[in-house]
Formats: structure tokens, C-alpha cells, sequence
């Protein structure tokens, strides 16, 4: 910090003020009084001592001139811009490069970073780590002072020296100081961590740990760019894993804005006929047991074509091998949400037709994955389920021989009671007894 001296203007700008105001025929008190400049003016170098010499700009010379002729709305406005200014250059020196990584903007580049209303400057910057959550307060604070109280825009009230110099202390500390808070995490090297190697026990817990300490705003963006590897195709299976495996270490972390971001995402991929990224993302949901988050049609259509390859696989040859891991996603979409009207037909006869086996051999290691989703059935579903067994024309009827009643009764009396509709509960005591 280097001692600034402003040389003494104000007495000989003070006769300047009244020639002007009786020229206009005006009254002096119209304007701050000469005290009040003076003060400004003496208080204003150690505000300007605490700038860098290379921000020192033609911003800060206007507002110095300001000061002196008491044009405080226009100090306001030059000291803003400075500060904006600077904010533009640290993103630009830090994080322009990745911006569109983070964001899904892969057009962002100074252009579109210039064209950033200041709100959305500060919130960028916030995300960044290039301000603090104190300095996101104050320098919100000021935008909103700069917006109703410059000369940017037509204003009904002034503020005073001790506001002025409130104000530009702000932004002196928060947007001219200071390149970047390390506190929170640095998302340089948070996303080249996550794509160069698969986590072990310890650096998974030392990012979810950052992540825990580190502000919502960041935090936010930081999902969101979890998230957007996931999906990427180009991702590798070691980076999907590292991405998925913060999620679930930090699920309770997930809010309901974090929760709406990664749905818009996941719909404009849709509306993009993204097919690979759209399949990524629905993936991702089920993982995290947030498939219910998706829209009905997307949930029939994944449940759907989950239900069709598990039956394509049990009705070949090798299903006691393959059978049980494509049961168990089944078991994972349908346990994370609610089955879609839809889709009920489909989902029941699947699961009873698998339950009571082909005609090559039988998959017991699938039998748990289907005795948990009957014991999950809604009582829509278990009406469902007897309309199938006593329907003559539906394939479980035509099956069950005398073998597959007796493992479909098993399957029948794992069913809680409770849930058992009105309309078939003298077809449930038939069969369990």
C-alpha cells in the first residue's frame, strides 16, 4: 500500500461553487456544503492508497475530480465501473478458459463476460471464489446504492461523504484488492482432480469435506459441474464414478434449487434430442434414487425398456447368468419413485413372468430383486396382479402348472396384508391358504 496525496483544491473550488449556483440563480445548499467536500476530499486518499497502482485508471482520476467539484453521483459511477472492470479481468485471468466448462456455456467468451449485467457479474464471480460471501453482501449492496443514488439513472435522494466513503471502501476491499478468496475450493483443480484419476478412500473424503465448508453458492455450481461430467460422453468411467460417488457421499447436501438446476439440464438435453447425454443423466437420477425428479414420460420409458430387457434376458438360455443384475436395476428404478399408470401392465406381468421362470432354468440369485418389488407393489399394482393370475389369456395364467403355483404362492404371501385391496383379498386368503 503506497501513501497517496491529493493536492489542496477544495478551498479554490469553493468560490467556483457559488459564482455557479448564483450564475443559475439557484440557492448553494442545493449542493453539499463545503465541509462535507472538504471531509470527502481529505478522507479520499486512503481509500485511494489501498488500490494497486495498476488500477489506478482514468476511473479513479474522474472520481477524484468528482470529489473535488462535488459531483458524488458521478464518484459512484467511476468507482462502480472500476470495480466491475477489474471483476471482468479476474475471471478473464482465472477462469475464462473454463467458464464455459462450468456453466454449459461453450460460446462464453469476453464478449458474452462483458455482456453480463452487473448482478450477474457478482453471482459469477461468487461461484468462482473470486469474491467472499461478505464481499457478494457489500458489493450487491453497492450495486444497488450505484443503480438508485448515481448519476447513472435519475435519483430523488443523495448521499453523503461518510456514505461515499463507505462506498468506495467496498469496493476498494472486495473488488480492487484482492484476486482470490483461498478459503473454498479451487475449482481448477477440484475438476482436474475428478478427470485424472479415480478417487480413493481418502481423497474422496478430503473433496467431500471441502465441499461440506465451502459456501451454497459455490457449492451449487459445483453439483452442477459434477453433474455435467457425469453426462459428458467423453467422460471416462473412472470420472462418472468420481462425480457420482461425491453425490451420494454428500446426498444431504442436494437442495431444492441444486435439485431444479439439474432438472432443467437434464430437460434441455432432451428437447436437444441428446441422446447419449440424455441417457448419461437418466442414469444419473437413478443412481441417486432421484428418477421421481424426471417427467412421467421419461419415467415410462425407462421402465418400459428396463422391463423389456430384463424379459428379452430371461428368456435366453444363459439368463441364470445374466439375469440378476438387470432384475436389480429394475428393483433400483422402481424402488427410487412411484411406477407411472402407465406402465403398471407392463412392470407387473414382467416381474410375475420372471418370478415363475422360462422354460431353460431358473435364476435364483434374481429371486430377491423380484420378491422385493412385489413386496413394494402398490395396491394398484397387486390388483394388477391378481387380474393377471386369473385372466386365461394372460401369459402367467397359461404358465402356471403346478410347479410355478407353488413358487408363485411364496411370492403371493410375501405381500403385507395391510396392502392388499378390498376387491381381491378373498384371491389373496385363497392362495396363501
Amino acid at each position: 500500500m503506497t501513501n497517496v496525496n491529493l493536492p489542496s483544491v477544495i478551498a479554490d473550488r469553493s468560490n467556483y461553487l457559488v459564482e455557479i449556483t448564483s450564475s443559475l440563480n439557484v440557492p448553494r445548499d442545493i449542493i453539499a456544503s463545503d465541509d462535507e467536500i472538504s471531509e470527502a476530499w481529505n478522507r479520499l486518499p486512503r481509500v485511494i492508497s489501498k488500490i494497486p497502482e495498476n488500477l489506478r485508471t482514468k476511473w479513479i482520476v474522474k472520481m477524484c475530480i468528482a470529489v473535488s467539484s462535488w459531483l458524488f453521483d458521478s464518484w459512484i459511477n467511476y468507482i462502480w465501473n472500476e470495480s466491475v472492470i477489474e471483476l471482468r479481468n479476474k475471471i478473464k485471468r482465472f477462469w475464462l478458459q473454463i467458464v464455459w466448462e462450468i456453466t454449459e456455456k461453450k460460446d462464453f467468451d469476453e464478449n458474452k463476460l462483458n455482456d453480463l449485467q452487473d448482478s450477474e457479474l457478482l453471482t459469477l464471480c461468487l461461484k468462482l471464489n473470486l469474491i467472499t460471501e461478505e464481499g457478494f453482501f457489500y458489493l450487491d449492496q453497492c450495486r444497488d446504492i450505484r443503480n438508485n443514488f448515481s448519476a447513472a439513472h435519475p435519483t430523488i435522494w443523495e448521499l453523503d461523504d461518510n456514505e461515499l466513503i463507505n462506498f468506495s471502501s467496498r469496493c476498494v476491499k472486495y473488488a480492487l484488492s484482492v484476486d482470490e478468496n483461498p478459503i473454498w475450493v479451487n475449482i481448477w483443480q477440484f475438476i482436474q482432480s475428478i478427470k485424472s484419476w479415480k478417487f480413493n478412500e481418502e481423497q474422496l473424503k478430503t473433496w467431500c469435506e471441502k465441499l461440506k465448508q465451502t459456501h451454497e453458492a459455490q457449492r451449487e455450481l459445483l453439483f452442477w459441474t459434477m453433474y455435467w461430467i457425469y453426462c459428458d460422453e467423453e467422460s471416462t468411467e473412472e470420472t462418472r464414478v468420481n462425480s457420482l460417488n461425491i453425490f451420494l457421499e454428500l446426498k444431504e447436501l442436494i437442495t431444492p434449487k441444486i435439485k431444479s438446476n439439474l432438472i432443467i439440464s437434464h430437460q434441455n438435453y432432451v428437447i436437444k434430442w441428446n441422446t447419449k447425454w440424455t441417457t448419461a443423466s437418466q442414469h444419473f437420477f437413478e443412481k441417486l434414487a432421484m428418477f421421481d425428479l424426471l417427467w412421467e414420460k421419461e419415467q415410462h420409458a425407462i421402465i418400459s425398456k428396463a422391463c423389456k430387457t430384463l424379459f428379452d434376458v430371461h428368456l435366453s438360455m444363459n439368463n441364470f447368468y445374466n439375469e440378476p443384475p438387470f432384475a436389480e436395476r429394475l428393483l433400483e428404478i422402481t424402488s427410487s419413485t412411484s411406477v407411472p399408470d402407465t406402465v403398471k401392465n407392463e412392470y407387473v406381468e414382467v416381474v410375475l413372468a420372471c418370478w415363475i421362470w422360462n422354460s431353460y432354468w431358473v435364476s435364483n440369485n434374481a429371486f430377491p430383486y423380484y420378491k422385493k418389488m412385489v413386496a413394494n407393489f402398490s395396491p394398484k399394482e397387486i390388483q394388477i396382479m391378481f387380474d393377471f393370475i386369473n385372466d386365461k389369456t394372460s401369459y402367467i395364467w397359461q404358465r402356471l402348472d403346478t410347479s410355478r403355483r407353488h413358487y408363485l404362492k411364496i411370492l403371493i404371501s410375501s405381500i403385507d396384508v395391510s396392502s392388499i385391496p378390498t376387491s381381491v383379498k378373498s384371491l389373496y386368503s385363497k392362495w396363501v391358504n
